[in-house]
């Protein structure tokens, strides 16, 4: 029997929870708003658009001109990350799991690419480096729809007949970038593992929230009707901004759901209406999302800095000198004209204006007026400005392609200093994405080991014939898992090894069983100058060329490869090494016969059969001589 205490936390009817649930997600919501996060939000979504710089006491005349800084550095920082495509490491637990590891990356990989990972992890980013935060969510997807399949066609009477059947347009575990705007998080948490629940918000047309929830999954549906908030996304705060002008139809309806990681519970509401109280139904028992911030705000909190909050002051102050120098040149090119007869000037007269003529007592009857330049301070300024731009976010103009030093050498120093000051968001990432990596490959353990259909087989033997008459049985029903597509083969002993052609697996339940860590591959999300790299390469090589044990056919073909360039164009293959040392071999041997005795004829090596020495071939160019 339940305690008292039990019977109050846990409340039992349809109503208690609905109203319990509608009460925990408006905390949630109040104390993100409490917190202020938004406003910094709102400003990224702002800067991030190129528009008019506002400024109060401007005139029509003068320059409005906004510099595109937070849309240029968040969409560097963006190609930094998407360029390097980051992979996943998975490393077995225990001995027993190894022969299997290939198998398990093959799949993931696969899983991944098959959910367009790579495009979420763009989207991902994206929302890290604008608001400095960003969330993800990992769960099984399965889009069914029903269509009806031409089946017969008489093109004399026109006649059709069709049969409906169900299609599966996808049904794999799949990377959802979540709308930050949408998604609340339990306020006390300050990381993802003392983190207790969250809920997110979705706004389905009415006829697919219809086909998404139908009613032998989920209760209550006759309840709910078309409504609530259906803006694409819920705030608080009271602005006017494009996206409420987001298109959407008429009938809409607003759905949430909700997790909890200590009570094992997973619930929807839609509109109101609680339709689904069930467990956590996934067997890792995990919050279905990840996330990262950006730059760390507190050590409290899970929101971090954007670059467009972390630029906002010194691109502020940019523009507005920027603006100012425009119009202090465009006064000394459009002048204004002074000339005689004026009475007194009203305050309007007194302002400057390029191109203006105004009246004056007597000035000789008209002088144009005289406006200094810009000077270089100006723009010594604004190259200030923006080196603190730059120190500020480590989003260098060397990174966007800007050549900032005189050598190749210096110009990678200067690219390498960047990208170590960006360093704590490319970790977060990589730890949003082990996160990920962990709901996916529990996730694939549960999805893949269930049988997509049970075939019949008829079985022909003569012990099956005796088993089906004693245990009267006239089929056996076998199980098919899922076939993939990998570039892998399997052994006679069962071990699974790469190979440069792609083979089709059956995925069974025994093949996903194990326990693995997941590490993103070390500095694969960090770019790396190429021609520091062909520098270290071959210094590298100048120092080993001459060490006894040094593979210098190795050695080479990395340096061609280092300038991104084929070996097999440039440098000779095993098989032709060793034909020429074979001939070499041969023609060493033939000269060191003796000499044939008086009278005899002595034996000739045509000059285009003489093959260079080993040496020639192994330690130097095969011209030389």
């Amino acid at each position: 029997m339940p305690s008292a205490s039990e019977e109050t936390i846990q409340p039992k009817t349809q109503d208690e929870k609905q109203t319990a649930l509608l009460e925990r997600i408006q905390e949630m919501q109040s104390a993100r708003t409490n917190y202020g996060i938004e406003s910094h939000w709102e400003y990224a979504e702002r800067a991030m658009i190129p528009q008019e710089f506002q400024d109060t006491g401007l005139r029509d005349w003068q320059s409005k001109n906004n510099k595109a800084i937070a849309f240029t550095k968040v969409h560097t920082a963006l190609a930094l990350i998407i360029d390097q495509n980051p992979e996943a490491q998975i490393f077995p637990r225990s001995k027993e799991w190894e022969s299997k590891v290939n198998l398990i990356k093959g799949v993931f990989n696969y899983s991944l690419d098959h959910g367009d990972g790579r495009m979420e992890l763009k989207k991902f980013a994206f929302d890290l480096f604008k608001s400095g935060f960003a969330v993800g969510r990992t769960y099984h997807r399965r889009d069914e729809r029903v269509v009806k399949e031409l089946v017969v066609y008489d093109p004399v009477t026109n006649d059709h007949q069709y049969e409906e059947r169900t299609i599966t347009d996808f049904d794999d575990v799949y990377w959802e970038n979540m709308d930050i705007w949408n998604c609340w998080f339990d306020e006390q948490a300050d990381s993802k593992k003392n983190m207790v629940d969250w809920c997110w918000r979705k706004v389905y047309n009415w006829e697919t929230f219809k086909l998404k929830f139908p009613k032998d999954k989920f209760e209550n549906l006759s309840q709910v009707q078309p409504g609530g908030d259906t803006n694409h996304r819920k705030r608080n705060i009271q602005q006017t901004t494009s996206d409420e002008k987001h298109p959407q139809s008429k009938e809409m309806i607003e759905v949430y759901f909700y997790e909890n990681k200590e009570l094992d519970q997973f619930q929807v509401l839609a509109n109101g209406i609680l339709i689904l109280d069930i467990p956590l139904p996934y067997k890792h028992k995990q919050l279905s999302c990840f996330f990262a911030p950006c730059w760390q705000r507190a050590t409290d909190t899970i929101y971090g800095i954007g670059i467009p909050e972390l630029t906002k002051g010194n691109t502020n102050l940019l523009n507005k000198i920027a603006n100012m120098t425009v119009d202090q040149v465009t006064l000394g090119i459009y002048k204004m004209l002074l000339y005689g007869g004026a009475e007194e000037f009203s305050e309007e007269e007194l302002e400057i204006e390029p191109g203006r003529a105004k009246k004056v007592f007597d000035v000789n009857n008209f002088k144009w007026l005289d406006t200094p330049g810009a000077g270089a301070e100006a723009y010594k300024i604004m190259e200030m400005i923006m080196s603190d731009i730059d120190e500020e976010t480590g989003v260098t103009r060397s990174l966007g392609g800007r050549e900032l030093g005189k050598t190749a050498t210096e110009i990678s120093i200067n690219r390498e200093a960047g990208l170590r000051r960006m360093k704590t968001p490319l970790d977060s990432i990589e730890d949003a994405m082990e996160e990920e990596g962990y709901l996916r490959l529990a996730l694939i353990q549960q999805v893949y080991s269930q049988p997509q259909r049970v075939q019949k087989v008829v079985e022909e033997n003569l012990i099956n014939r005796f088993l089906d008459v004693v245990l009267q049985r006239k089929e056996r029903l076998v199980p098919e898992f899922r076939t993939v597509r990998l570039p892998f083969e399997k052994s006679e002993s069962g071990e699974i090894t790469p190979t440069e052609k792609d083979n089709f697996f059956e995925i069974t339940d025994d093949d996903l069983r194990g326990e693995y860590d997941i590490k993103i591959r070390p500095m694969s999300t960090l770019p790396v100058s190429e021609e520091l790299v062909r520098q270290r390469k071959l210094q590298l090589f100048n120092i080993i060329a001459q060490a006894p044990y040094t593979d210098i056919y190795k050695a080479e073909r990395e340096i061609v490869k280092a300038f991104n360039e084929n070996p097999d164009d440039w440098l000779m293959g095993e098989d032709q090494i060793v034909a020429q040392q074979q001939k070499a071999s041969e023609s060493q041997a033939m000269m060191q016969q003796p000499l044939p005795e008086e009278g005899g004829a002595p034996s000739v090596i045509p000059q285009e059969d003489a093959a260079p020495s080993q040496a020639q071939m192994l330690n130097g160019s095969m011209l030389a001589t």
